[in-house]
């Protein structure tokens, strides 16, 4: 090739060359759904962020439950609550949302509304586009916790989770997972693998149970010595006290009586004997004082 077509050569290999951002993206999108070879969904994608406008609003019902105090099934109700808002994903309806229902709710209640289409209407006529919930009971020293969310429209159901706990403090954690999974439902996503083997069940050993019931003994044991010793000990520093002031009266009147040349002799003698038996009898009387004084600053301590 010599000088002169060189040039030429260069130029057309310039035009028919495509640009470097074009090989680029040509490069960047094994993707396409006509690319055969593109990424898979997996059971591991994130969740997609939702803005707040667009976010659909969630009527978390109270609980019920059967054997369990009521403020257990507030509490049950008040961590599903926390779980859905900590999706950040809805938009939970306030108490005042749902205070407008309350003859309505009152009424089907009356009329043995206890199956979730029936809650599902209660959802739809304030506007929730879904609705979670939940039961409790206590089955022996074990919780049993079923949480569900619905399509309050047609009543369908989107999903449940079953929950067992020992006792009410290991609730929130699972509550959590639980609110997490069916959100993914929700919104027809994929629950991530990691979420959907979290166990759904949390059972202390009989071993752990006994030293946590122990220790609650323990303090309880504490609790009582301490207030034994404190308010024991207050109250014989109170009469110590008292017959310390009585006694240093005493001894001032019997000093008085000596030494002041306008008594009479059988005052004197008298502050000469009562005097000194008054000392004697005041020194056992602060020694008390100072004891019960100490015992209600260890009973105090200890409560």
């Amino acid at each position: 090739m010599n000088r002169f077509t060189l040039p030429f050569v260069c130029l057309a290999v310039a035009i028919c060359s495509p640009p470097v951002g074009a090989q680029d993206a040509t490069l960047a999108a094994p993707g396409d759904l006509n690319d055969p070879s593109g990424p898979k969904a997996t059971a591991d994608v994130a969740a997609t962020p939702v803005q707040p406008e667009e976010r659909p609003t969630l009527l978390v019902y109270q609980f019920t439950g059967n054997d369990v105090k009521e403020g257990v099934i507030r509490a049950a109700t008040d961590f599903a609550a926390s779980a859905f808002k900590s999706t950040d994903r809805f938009e939970l309806l306030t108490m005042a949302d749902v205070n407008t229902l309350v003859e309505i709710e009152g009424a089907k209640q009356a009329m043995g509304c206890e199956e979730a289409g029936c809650m599902a209407e209660i959802a739809g006529a304030v506007g929730a586009d879904y609705v979670a919930v939940g039961e409790i009971n206590a089955v022996g020293e074990i919780f049993a916790i079923k949480l569900s969310m619905l399509h309050p429209e047609d009543a369908k159901l989107v999903g449940i989770e079953t929950l067992k706990v020992s006792r009410i403090e290991l609730v929130p954690d699972l509550m959590a997972d639980a609110a997490s999974r069916l959100t993914y439902l929700a919104f027809d996503e994929p629950v991530p693998r990691a979420l959907a083997e979290k166990p759904r069940e949390v059972m202390e050993d009989n071993r752990a149970r006994r030293r946590r019931a122990r220790e609650a003994r323990e303090e309880d044991e504490d609790n009582v010595f301490g207030s034994i010793m404190f308010y024991g000990g207050a109250t014989a520093l109170g009469v110590t006290t008292v017959m310390a002031v009585m006694g240093a009266t005493v001894i001032g009147m019997s000093l008085y009586a000596v030494f002041t040349p306008s008594t009479s002799g059988w005052m004197k003698l008298a502050g000469r004997f009562i005097g000194p038996l008054s000392i004697y009898a005041l020194v056992p009387v602060l020694a008390a004082g100072a004891f019960a004084g100490t015992c209600a600053g260890v009973g105090y301590v200890v409560e």
